[in-house]
C-alpha cells in the first residue's frame, strides 16, 4: 500500500458524526475498559519528559536529514522532488516554519503560485517574522496577480530590512503592474477576515503545540473515535483498544500525551468534563501557546463562529485550522492556477539583461543507460557500450532511485533505455519523469533488449499512454533496411550506414515520416531455416524517431545489438556527427496522435512596461521561426466540452506550433505582451462580457500592431445576437452582424488574399454555421456555392438565394488580420481554415522548420526538466481514430472502428487493490463489455468524448486530491452531459472526511460525510434504480459503510432499517447531475453481492 494510502487509512473515518452518535460516544465508556491504577502525575510527567527528550533528539536528527535531502534536490533543480520531501517532512514532524518556507520556494520554481502562497502563509502563521516566507508570499501573490497583497508583503519586508534590494526591485515591478492592469485577485474572502498583512509582523512566533508522546500506543487510531480512558487517566488496552489514542483535529496534545478538547480551550464544549471524551485539563499543555493568550483564544473562537455561519469562508478558515491548530496537513488550495506565465519582471525591468553565452563543454556530461530489469554484462552488448563510451561517458541506472537521481542531473545529455523494465508499473514514477525530461528538450532512445522482452500489449500501452503516439508492436523478422534520406536523423548524420541487416521487432501504425530505416521492394526476409520470403508490408519500420514536446523519442527494434544499431543510437542522441548550424526537427508521429504539450517558457529580458504593447509577430503565412512561439486559446468562459468537440483542430494546431490556453483576464493580458505570440483563437463568447473589456481592448491593439485573431470555437453557439453585433461594431469598427443559421455547402472565394496564400484549402465543404451579414465582398473566405441548397433533416432542400452572408470572414485591421468562423460542429475542413487564418497552413518556406528536437552538440548540455505540472488546466485532444481492431488489453483504448462499449475504472495507482479485493466484480464487468483500467489522466480525458463509453467507475479516493482537480472537472462535465460516474470500491475506505463536502459540492450536491457504521439496510422502492431493476438488486442485508449525510429520499437507493428522526443518511446514493448520474456505494466491506449495485448504476445489470 502506498504512503498516501496508509495516510488515508490512518485517519478517522467519520469526522462529522450525528448528534445522537456523538452523545453516545461521549457518555458511555468503551466496552472492556477498566481504569488502570494511577501513578503520581509528577512521576508520570518526569518519565515522559525523559523519554520525550531522547525521542525529540532522535526526531530532530531525522528532520534535519530529511530537510537536507529536500534542499539538495532543490539545488539540483528537481523542484518537484523537493516539494515531495518537504511535504513528507511536514507530515512526519509537524508544521515547521522553515519547511513551509522551503516548500513555498519550490512551488515558486514550478510556477505553482497558489500552492506557494499558501505554503508561505503557513510559515508566517507560525513565525510572522520570517522574512523569507513573507518575501516568497509576495512573489506568489505577484504570480497570482494579487498585486495589492504583493505590495503589502514587499513593503513589510522593506520596513524591517531597508537594505533588501530584492524586495525593493519586486516592489517597483508590482507597483508598475498594478498601475497598468489593476488588481485581479480573487482573494476577497481571505482579506476581509484577516487582511493582506495577516499575520502581522509584530505577532509572536508560535511554539510547537504537539510534543512527542513516548507511549507505544500514542499514535494508535483504532476505529477513529477518541478513547475516553486514554484522555482521562490512561487506557489499559494499549494498541488493542478499539478506540483512538492518536492526535486529531478536535484536540491539542499535552505533555502527558493526552488529547485536550479543542472546544474546551475555546470555551465552547457543550458536553462538559464528565461527558467529553477528551481531557479538560490545561495543566500539562505546553506554555506560551495560543490557549494561554485570551486575545488569541477570542480570535480562534471568532474563526469557528465565522465558519459555522458562513460556509463560503471555509477556504480561508481551513488555512488557519490546518496550521494554527497544528494538524500538520499540507495546505490544500482550491481552484485553478493562473500559472504558466513568464516571470512578470521581464516586462518591467528598466534594463534588459544580456543572455548568457553558451556554456563551455562540461566534461561531466554523460549518457544514462536505463536497465531496470538487470545488468549489462552480456558480451554481445559490449560493442554498443564501447561505441557509446568513445563519444561520451555513460552511467548505468539499474534501479528506480538511480534513474531518478540521474534524471535530476544538469549534466545528463541523453538516455538509452536498454531493456523493458521501464514498462513495469512499479517504475511508473521513473517513466513519468522520463517523459517530462524529453518534453523539456531531452533525447531518449529505446532499444537494446527492450524489443526482446517486452510484451506486445505492454509495448502498445507504453507508447500510447506514456508518449501519446499510436505505435504498436508489428512484425518480427531479419532483413536489410535502407535509411530514409528525408528523415532529420539521416540528414544530420551522413556517416550512418545507408543500409544494414538486423533482426528486429518492428513498429506499425506509424507515419512514414518518422521511419529512420525502412524495408524496400529489393529486400527479402532472411531466415536460416526457411527460404527467403518477400516483404509485402512497407508501412512498418524497425527504427523510428519523433519529436515529443521540445525533445525527441526514438525506438530501435534490433534484438541483437548490431554495430549499425550502435551508430544509430548515437545519431538519435545527437552524438554521432557534428551538428549543423540549422537542423530540422524529427517529423511528428501523426497529426491526430500528438499529445498536447505546453512547454514552460524561460524568462527572457524585456523592457520596462509601456502603454504601447509589444509588437507581435506578423501574420506572414509561414511557420514561426522561434521554438518558443505559441498560439493563445482565449477561453474566458472555459466551457468543458470545447476540447472534445474541437479535438481535431487542437491536434493539428499542436503539430504546427505550441499553444497555451488563457482562462482568466490576467493570464490573457500577460500572454498578449509576449513576443512569442503568433496568433489568438477566441474559443468562446467570454470576450464580449463587460468584465473582460480590458482584454478586448488589448486584443484589438494586438491586431492593429500586426497580429492575427480568429473568433470561432463555441463563440457562434453561445453568443447572444445583440452582443455579437455590438462586439463587431464597437470593438472592431465593423458593420458585420449575426445572420442566418443553417447547413449548406460553401465554396472558397478565390479572390480573398488568404485563399490565394493557402491553395491547399478545401475548394468546398458542408458546414452548419451562424453566418454574418453586412460584410463587403472582399471579407468572405467562403460563400454558398452557386447551386447550394439548404441541408436539413426537417425542411426541404430549398435553394440558397442570399449570397451576401458568409460563415467565414476575414479582414485586415491596421497591420493585422481579424477573422470569424461560424461553424458550430467543428468540421474537419474548418481546421485548415482556422490554421490558414492564423498564418499556419501553407508556407512558402516550409523547409525553414523549427529546430524543436535537434540533437544537442557535445558542448551544450541538455536542459534539466523542471517537471512542472500545467498550472492552468488545458484540454487534451480526443483520441485519434483507430487503425486496427479493438485491443483486448485492459490498459489500452478501444478502437473506434470496433464500436465496442467500454467502461473506464480509475484506481490511481491502486489497481492491484481493486483487482484483488473485487475480482468478482471485475470479472463480471469484463464479461459484459471492454474494461480499461490503469489509464493515465490524459488518456481518460481523451476518451470521455467516445460514444462507446458506458460509464466511469472510481475505486479510490485520490480523485479528491488537488493534483487530480482538472480530471475531476472533466468527469463532472461528462456526467452533466449525460454520462454515468460511480464512486465505489475503496473510495469510502480512504476518503478523508473533511474532503467529502467540498468534493460533492463540485458536483452540485449537498452530500457530506455521515456515520461510519454497520447497519441493516433495505432498498428504497421509490428510487429510479430500484423501480428499474427490482429484485435483481440485493435485498435487505447488513452493510458496513461510510454513510452520506445531506441526502434526500429521491437520491437514496438503500435506506437504514432504523432511521434517525432528525437526519437522513444513506450508505448508497444515486442522483442526477445535469442530464447524467453520480452514484456512491459506501460499502467498505466490498461484499460481492453489493457489486450488483455498481452494475445497476452503470446501466449494465441485466
Amino acid at each position: 500500500m502506498s504512503n498516501q494510502a496508509k495516510s488515508r487509512a490512518s485517519k478517522p473515518k467519520n469526522k462529522q458524526r450525528s448528534a445522537q452518535t456523538t452523545e453516545a460516544s461521549h457518555s458511555s465508556a468503551p466496552a472492556g475498559h477498566s481504569a488502570p491504577a494511577q501513578p503520581s502525575m509528577q512521576d508520570a510527567l518526569l518519565k515522559r519528559k525523559e523519554k520525550r527528550s531522547a525521542r525529540a533528539a532522535e526526531r530532530a536528527e531525522q528532520l534535519e536529514r530529511l530537510k537536507k535531502e529536500g534542499n539538495t534536490l532543490f539545488k539540483e533543480g528537481d523542484y518537484k522532488g523537493a516539494v515531495s520531501i518537504y511535504i513528507e517532512a511536514i507530515d512526519t514532524f509537524g508544521p515547521k516554519p522553515v519547511l513551509y518556507s522551503n516548500l513555498a520556494a519550490a512551488h515558486l520554481k514550478l510556477e505553482e503560485y497558489e500552492f506557494a502562497e499558501q505554503a508561505a502563509f503557513s510559515a508566517l502563521v507560525h513565525d510572522p517574522r520570517m522574512f523569507k516566507a513573507r518575501y516568497r508570499r509576495g512573489l506568489a501573490r505577484k504570480g497570482m496577480f494579487h498585486l495589492k497583497g504583493a505590495v503589502t508583503d514587499f513593503e513589510t519586508v522593506i520596513a524591517q530590512d531597508p537594505s533588501c534590494l530584492e524586495a525593493r526591485e519586486q516592489l517597483e515591478i508590482v507597483r508598475a503592474l498594478l498601475s497598468e492592469f489593476g488588481d485581479s485577485s480573487d482573494s476577497e474572502e481571505d482579506s476581509d477576515i484577516f487582511g493582506d498583512d495577516f499575520p502581522p509582523y509584530e505577532d509572536q512566533p508560535l511554539s510547537d503545540s504537539e510534543p512527542e508522546s513516548d507511549s507505544s500506543d500514542c499514535r494508535h487510531t483504532g476505529n477513529g473515535f477518541a478513547c475516553r480512558f486514554y484522555n482521562h487517566g490512561g487506557c489499559s488496552r494499549g494498541i488493542d483498544c478499539d478506540y483512538s489514542h492518536a492526535p486529531d483535529d478536535r484536540s491539542e496534545r499535552d505533555q502527558l500525551g493526552r488529547n485536550v478538547c479543542l472546544f474546551f480551550l475555546l470555551g465552547m464544549c457543550k458536553f462538559g468534563e464528565s461527558k467529553c471524551v477528551y481531557s479538560h485539563d490545561k495543566t500539562y499543555l505546553p506554555p506560551g501557546n495560543w490557549w494561554s493568550d485570551e486575545e488569541a483564544v477570542a480570535k480562534m473562537r471568532e474563526i469557528h463562529v465565522a465558519t459555522s455561519k458562513d460556509p463560503s469562508r471555509v477556504e480561508a478558515i481551513d488555512k488557519i485550522r490546518d496550521n494554527v491548530f497544528n494538524t500538520g496537513k499540507r495546505p490544500r488550495p482550491r481552484g485553478a492556477y493562473l500559472g504558466g506565465q513568464r516571470d512578470l519582471s521581464d516586462r518591467v525591468r528598466s534594463d534588459a539583461k544580456k543572455k548568457a553565452s553558451p556554456a563551455a563543454e562540461d566534461p561531466a556530461r554523460f549518457v544514462m543507460i536505463l536497465a531496470l530489469d538487470g545488468d549489462l554484462v552480456e558480451a554481445y552488448k559490449s560493442p554498443t557500450l564501447v561505441t557509446l563510451k568513445a563519444k561520451l561517458p555513460y552511467k548505468k541506472a539499474l534501479s528506480a532511485n538511480e534513474a531518478l537521481a540521474h534524471l535530476a542531473s544538469p549534466n545528463l545529455a541523453g538516455i538509452f533505455v536498454a531493456d523493458a523494465g521501464i514498462t513495469k508499473s512499479n517504475n511508473s514514477k521513473v517513466l513519468r519523469k522520463l517523459v517530462e525530461w524529453v518534453k523539456t528538450g531531452g533525447s531518449v532512445v529505446i532499444g537494446g533488449s527492450f524489443s526482446s522482452f517486452v510484451r506486445p500489449s505492454d509495448m502498445n500501452s507504453f507508447f500510447e499512454n506514456a508518449w501519446g503516439v499510436p505505435w504498436k508492436a508489428g512484425s518480427y523478422y531479419r532483413s536489410n533496411f535502407s535509411i530514409n534520406a528525408s528523415h532529420a536523423v539521416a540528414k544530420q548524420n551522413p556517416s550512418l550506414p545507408s543500409s544494414y541487416s538486423m533482426k528486429a521487432l518492428h513498429v506499425k501504425d506509424i507515419s512514414p515520416a518518422v521511419a529512420v530505416y525502412t524495408a524496400t521492394g529489393d529486400f527479402q526476409k532472411q531466415n536460416l531455416v526457411l527460404p527467403p520470403q518477400p516483404i509485402t508490408d512497407f508501412s512498418e519500420s524497425p527504427a523510428v524517431q519523433t519529436s515529443i514536446g521540445k525533445g525527441s523519442m526514438g525506438y530501435i527494434g534490433d534484438v541483437n545489438w548490431e554495430s549499425g544499431s550502435a551508430q544509430l543510437v548515437l545519431a538519435m542522441l545527437g552524438l554521432l556527427d557534428p551538428p549543423k548550424a540549422a537542423q530540422p526537427n524529427p517529423a511528428p508521429a501523426s497529426t491526430s496522435s500528438q499529445t498536447k504539450t505546453i512547454p514552460r517558457s524561460n524568462p527572457t529580458p524585456a523592457s520596462k512596461p509601456s502603454k504601447q504593447p509589444t509588437a507581435p509577430a506578423k501574420a506572414s503565412g509561414s511557420k514561426p521561426k522561434s521554438p518558443d512561439s505559441f498560439v493563445m486559446l482565449l477561453s474566458l468562459e472555459n466551457e468543458e466540452f470545447f476540447a472534445s468537440i474541437h479535438a481535431h483542430f487542437l491536434s493539428a494546431l499542436r503539430a504546427k506550433v505550441d499553444w497555451k490556453q488563457a482562462f482568466t483576464a490576467p493570464s490573457a493580458l500577460v500572454m498578449l505582451t509576449s513576443p512569442d505570440l503568433v496568433g489568438v483563437f477566441v474559443t468562446d463568447p467570454g470576450i464580449v462580457k463587460p468584465k473582460n473589456a480590458q482584454v478586448l481592448a488589448k486584443l484589438v491593439q494586438y491586431v492593429k500592431d500586426g497580429g492575427s485573431v480568429v473568433v470561432g470555437g463555441l463563440f457562434s453557439t453561445f453568443v447572444p445576437g445583440l452582443e455579437m453585433d455590438k462586439f463587431f461594431e464597437r470593438a472592431w469598427g465593423l458593420s458585420w452582424k449575426g445572420g442566418s443559421y443553417h447547413r449548406t455547402t460553401f465554396s472558397r472565394n478565390a479572390d480573398h488574399e488568404m485563399v490565394k496564400k493557402n491553395p491547399s484549402l478545401e475548394s468546398s465543404y458542408s458546414m452548419k454555421a451562424l453566418h454574418v451579414g453586412g460584410i463587403s465582398a472582399g471579407d468572405a473566405v467562403y460563400l454558398p456555392a452557386d447551386d447550394a441548397r439548404l441541408q436539413s433533416m426537417v425542411f426541404g432542400p430549398a435553394l440558397i438565394t442570399d449570397h451576401s452572408e458568409s460563415p467565414v470572414v476575414q479582414r485586415r485591421i491596421g497591420s493585422g488580420w481579424f477573422g470569424y468562423i461560424g461553424d458550430v460542429n467543428a468540421e474537419k475542413a474548418s481546421t485548415d481554415v482556422i490554421l490558414a487564418m492564423l498564418g499556419l497552413l501553407d508556407s512558402p518556406n516550409d523547409s525553414d522548420t523549427i529546430p524543436v528536437a535537434a540533437p544537442l552538440p557535445p558542448a551544450a548540455p541538455i536542459p534539466v526538466p523542471a517537471a512542472s505540472p500545467s498550472p492552468a488546466p488545458t484540454p487534451s485532444p480526443a483520441p485519434a481514430p483507430a487503425t486496427s481492431s479493438a485491443p483486448k488489453s485492459t490498459k489500452t483504448a478501444p478502437g473506434q472502428a470496433s464500436s465496442r462499449p467500454f467502461i473506464m475504472i480509475l484506481s490511481f495507482g491502486m489497481e492491484n487493490l481493486f483487482s484483488t479485493s473485487q475480482s468478482a466484480l471485475l470479472s463480471t464487468l469484463k464479461s459484459k463489455l471492454e474494461v480499461l483500467h490503469g489509464l493515465s489522466n490524459e488518456r481518460v480525458i481523451d476518451l470521455l468524448g467516445s460514444r462507446d463509453l458506458v460509464g466511469i467507475f472510481i475505486t479510490y479516493a485520490a480523485i479528491a486530491d488537488v493534483e487530480n482537480s482538472y480530471l475531476l472537472s472533466k468527469l463532472i462535465a461528462y456526467a452533466k452531459a449525460g454520462g454515468k460516474v460511480v464512486l465505489g470500491g475503496a473510495f469510502s475506505g480512504f476518503i478523508t472526511p473533511g474532503d467529502m463536502k467540498p468534493f460533492f459540492q463540485k458536483w452540485g450536491l449537498p452530500w457530506d460525510c455521515g456515520d461510519y457504521t454497520n447497519v441493516d439496510i433495505k432498498a428504497n422502492a421509490k428510487h429510479e434504480l430500484v423501480k428499474k431493476y427490482g429484485t435483481a438488486l440485493p435485498g435487505p442485508s447488513m452493510m458496513k459503510a461510510l454513510h452520506l449525510s445531506g441526502v434526500t429520499l429521491d437520491n437514496t437507493v438503500y435506506l437504514r432499517e432504523r432511521r434517525s428522526a432528525t437526519s437522513m443518511q444513506a450508505p448508497v446514493a444515486y442522483a442526477k447531475v445535469g442530464t447524467g448520474r453520480l452514484g456512491y456505494v459506501g460499502d467498505v466491506g466490498l461484499q460481492d453481492d453489493h457489486s450488483k449495485i455498481v452494475l445497476a448504476m452503470l446501466g449494465i445489470l441485466n
